[in-house]
């Protein structure tokens, strides 16, 4: 149990990891994306400025500078003649900000916009060169930029708070999918261990039979008949251990997908009547009477091998659990076949699990009859892979009834 708990926690921080990186990738990603949106749109309203400015400005002074009137706190200008002397700008934002000699660059051409900080917060500078009046001046337009840090600021903290709640929910989910995950992965490794240790107990059963067949035999000298009689008792439990085997692989290559079916077109009718033929011996044996109802034809696609071992356990099983003078019955429906004994039935704590392997209601019982459970389990098998379904429940006065469903024909 610690080891599949370490295991869940393992996989979960390996999908919180994977899904967290993911993410943190993606928000840094879709936040610069963000960022440059935000700085483009700012830079494409200072190239228009640039452009706006000389247009409608009045003619300068000769002298001195001239301070327009600041209308709009967020946008300013500023003009410098070669010298680096202002000549006109807008108000004391342009003053503080603008109001530095030319930097390299500036003068020749276009130059990208930067962004700037004061004790006022950010902004974003550009500058241009146009011609103005009576001579070439150097044009620097400003925009406050502080509304754009803050959007990103803002932006960054959302990605920084749904990050972790993004990681805690991943982690939660993957602790569950792994729990999940591992349910199955448990029930499998337990019941690879169940089936192991029954397998072990089943085939420990005859071969200790035989063994002590013949160290008893061989304690002292015994007549031919009796050494015969010894030696018939070996190949009896030999033969048991032999169909053991033989089940045990057929559930095998079930379970690994080799075991094809070859489905036809067949009448139930017809299969069930082979079967009670094949099982007419044993029920007369045992005083049963084996009667078969089968009125109307019922059309099924079904191998015809399979389906007809499905039936045989169904029959053998229910001859068996019938006392003297009961009787057993098998019905025929549309694409059904219902098998009804006279016997003790099966209590309803057990019919959960009658299917399961090595399953047996009285465990003394059937091992004297020389039943492994496994009949019941290859039976559930064989009609699950045809597309239908088993049942099995009491009948009032009488005894249990084990119901087979198929698919019809069309």
């Amino acid at each position: 149990m610690t080891l599949a708990l370490s295991a869940r926690w393992r996989i979960a921080l390996t999908h919180a990891a994977l899904l967290g990186g993911a993410l943190a990738v993606l928000g840094g990603v879709a936040l610069a994306w963000f960022e440059r949106q935000l700085y483009a749109q700012l830079d494409r309203q200072l190239g228009d400025d640039l452009d706006d400015i000389p247009r409608h400005r009045a003619p300068l002074p000769v002298d001195g500078a001239r301070e327009d009137e600041e209308r709009d706190p967020a946008r300013f200008f500023a003009l410098l003649d070669r010298a680096g002397r202002v000549r006109a700008r807008s108000g004391a934002a342009a003053a503080a900000l603008l109001d530095y000699p030319p930097e390299p660059g500036e003068g020749l051409g276009p130059v990208a916009p930067v962004t700037r900080r004061s004790a006022r917060g950010s902004f974003r500078v550009a500058a241009t060169v146009a011609w103005l009046g009576e001579g070439r001046l150097l044009v620097r337009a400003g925009r406050d930029a502080t509304a754009v840090e803050h959007a990103v600021a803002s932006s960054r903290r959302l990605l920084l708070g749904v990050l972790p709640a993004a990681l805690a929910i991943a982690l939660g989910l993957g602790h569950v999918s792994a729990a999940t995950a591992l349910r199955g992965v448990e029930r499998g490794v337990e019941a690879i261990r169940r089936f192991t240790a029954d397998a072990a107990h089943e085939l420990r059963t005859p071969v200790a039979a035989v063994r002590a067949l013949g160290e008893v035999s061989l304690r002292r000298s015994r007549t031919p008949e009796a050494y015969a009689r010894t030696i018939e008792d070996m190949l009896e439990e030999l033969a048991r251990l032999s169909a053991l085997v033989d089940r045990m692989l057929l559930l095998a290559r079930a379970d690994a997908g080799q075991l094809p079916l070859h489905p036809v077109r067949l009448d139930l009718r017809d299969l069930v009547r082979g079967a009670a033929d094949l099982f007419g011996p044993l029920a007369e044996d045992r005083a049963v009477e084996l009667v078969v109802d089968a009125p109307r034809a019922a059309l099924v696609h079904a191998d015809p091998l399979l389906l007809e071992s499905a039936l045989g356990n169904l029959l053998d099983n229910a001859i068996k659990a019938t006392p003297a003078g009961g009787r057993v019955v098998v019905r025929v429906g549309a694409g059904s076949v219902a098998v009804r004994d006279s016997g003790p039935g099966v209590p309803a704590e057990h019919r959960a699990r009658i299917f399961d392997r090595f399953y047996r209601v009285d465990a003394g019982r059937a091992r004297s009859a020389g039943g492994a459970g496994l009949g019941l389990a290859i039976t559930r098998w064989i009609v699950e892979s045809h597309g239908g379904s088993i049942s099995c429940e009491n009948v009032p006065g009488a005894g249990a009834e084990f119901r087979v469903q198929l698919p019809e024909a069309g």
